[in-house]
């Protein structure tokens, strides 16, 4: 389904391993290859938890006319392949459910062409639903500030979708994208 991006877009977009926001993002993004993110209340991200039987939103950019495919990969590692027939270039939109607990991966292709990799961990407990924020706000603003931008927090350490990760204060002081700093 069509995706309208003007009102639609996100402050953050997880691109060239950060998140940047969105006029950055559009700027930089060379429109030649499809692109796949989950839409969360962080940004549009490549990682998402989500809890079991829940549903997430996937954005999806398709950079010319061409045959559309996805492939996802189940936590019992089953392949599956879905056949969207042909798509037509712009952004567009579709549903993941969490129908089996565990990790799933999935990309899309275009023409044989493909996007970027969405991992998903799909949880019984809705405790890691990151995706729709029903974790409590934290004390620590670092724990905030990194919770907020759709990554993990644990012990001091933010995780970005991807698996690199930083000090939480660095993060949100802006050294890990300054500086590449990663621990």
């Amino acid at each position: 389904m069509d995706y309208t991006v003007p009102g639609g877009e996100q402050s953050l977009v997880y691109y060239h391993n950060m998140m940047l926001d969105w006029r950055t993002f559009v700027s930089s993004f060379p429109q030649d290859v499809p692109m796949f993110w989950v839409k969360t209340k962080g940004g549009w991200q490549w990682y998402s938890s989500c809890p079991l039987g829940g549903w997430l939103q996937e954005i999806m950019f398709i950079p010319k006319s061409g045959k559309l495919g996805m492939y996802e990969t189940y936590p019992n590692q089953t392949v599956m392949y879905y056949d969207f027939g042909y798509a037509t270039p712009d952004y567009h939109y579709i549903w993941f459910n969490g129908d089996t607990p565990g990790r799933h991966i999935q990309l899309i292709t275009v023409d044989h062409i493909p996007s970027n990799v969405l991992v998903f961990d799909v949880s019984p407990s809705e405790e890691m639903d990151i995706a729709t924020s029903k974790i409590k706000e934290p004390n620590d603003p670092a724990e905030a500030f990194c919770i907020q931008r759709g990554n993990l927090y644990n012990n001091g350490i933010c995780t970005f979708p991807g698996g690199s990760s930083c000090d939480a204060w660095d993060f949100m002081r802006g050294d890990c994208i300054l500086v590449g700093k990663r621990r």
